[in-house]
């Protein structure tokens, strides 16, 4: 299982998570039991809903969101997929973390993941990451449908950054 990291705070909001990763379902703890996991079905079904509407195929998928921590298994056509996959869960406020078992039918060289920082442009992303200005819109492809223009990015937001044919 991998596992990624991104920041709660920042992403896409939607009403079943809470930013502070908590759970508008109601929370109940059985008397003599510390240890509980509270897990949040609602926001499961939200994120597969999500995942459907970008039209990424994920065959056996199974989600689990427990606090600010979302699983997910299943099978994907290729690298591409689970990555986007895993952002587009990751990107979502209350989500700090993902468990990803996923299975890829085509496996490639991973992309890498770029956190926006404050100001950050695609085109400074990048300058930074990339090298050259003029790629953005390689990054603008590389995280679509979830990014629609370079105007959506946002601090925190975490980005795919394809590897370029010349060595990145």
């Amino acid at each position: 299982m991998a596992e990624y990291i991104f920041l709660p705070d920042a992403g896409t909001k939607i009403k079943e998570i809470e930013p502070s990763g908590s759970h508008t379902a109601a929370q109940s703890k059985e008397k003599g039991k510390t240890d509980t996991p509270i897990l949040n079905p609602a926001a499961a079904a939200r994120m597969e809903e999500i995942l459907r509407d970008f039209g990424f195929q994920v065959s056996e998928l199974e989600l689990e969101v427990e606090k600010e921590c979302v699983r997910v298994s299943g099978k994907v056509k290729d690298q591409e997929t689970k990555e986007k996959v895993i952002l587009t869960l990751g990107n979502i406020q209350g989500i700090a973390k993902v468990e990803e078992r996923l299975s890829v039918a085509k496996p490639a060289e991973e992309s890498l993941f770029h956190t926006v920082e404050k100001a950050d442009s695609l085109e400074a992303v990048a300058e930074k990451v990339l090298k050259d200005s003029g790629k953005s819109r390689e990054i603008l492809d590389a995280n679509a449908p979830m990014l629609k223009s370079g105007k959506e990015i946002y601090p925190g937001m975490v980005l795919r950054i394809p590897k370029s044919p010349t060595g990145l």
